[in-house]
């Protein structure tokens, strides 16, 4: 980054690490509680997360959405991307659990679910339900 910026390396810029503060609901909370420095452990950590074959598949799938150009831009090859996915240990742990929520997100997101709900409130209320303002 301080290469990109053309800027001189400083050490001391991150002895305040953990003193920086973002106001908002985004950011990284997670990261920031677990680590007090930069750390290179998150660059491989996503291998544990892709950890069985229904992840693996809806990685890939997404992979190829993003599309070779878009990843290019973003610093990555689709390609060694793929096989880092392959190579990441795999096991049956959690695929029910995984598959049962691909489905309820399919549903959630075809059918709209909180919308039906506050339609079938606003119907049971004689109310008139507006989907989409």
């Amino acid at each position: 980054m301080f290469h990109y910026l053309e800027l001189d390396w400083d050490e001391a810029s991150f002895q305040s690490f953990q003193e920086v503060e973002f106001n908002g609901a985004m950011g990284d909370q997670v990261g920031r509680r677990r680590y007090s420095h930069l750390a290179t452990e998150p660059i491989e950590k996503w291998m544990t997360v892709i950890n069985n074959p229904l992840r693996k598949w809806w990685s890939k799938r997404y992979l190829r959405w993003l599309g070779p150009k878009r990843l290019e831009i973003m610093g990555y090859e689709q390609t060694e991307l793929f096989a880092a996915i392959d190579a990441a240990p795999s096991s049956g742990k959690r695929i029910l659990a995984d598959a049962l929520a691909m489905i309820y997100g399919w549903f959630y997101a075809s059918f709209e679910l909180p919308m039906l709900r506050r339609k079938w409130i606003a119907w049971r209320q004689n109310k008139k339900y507006v989907a989409h303002r």
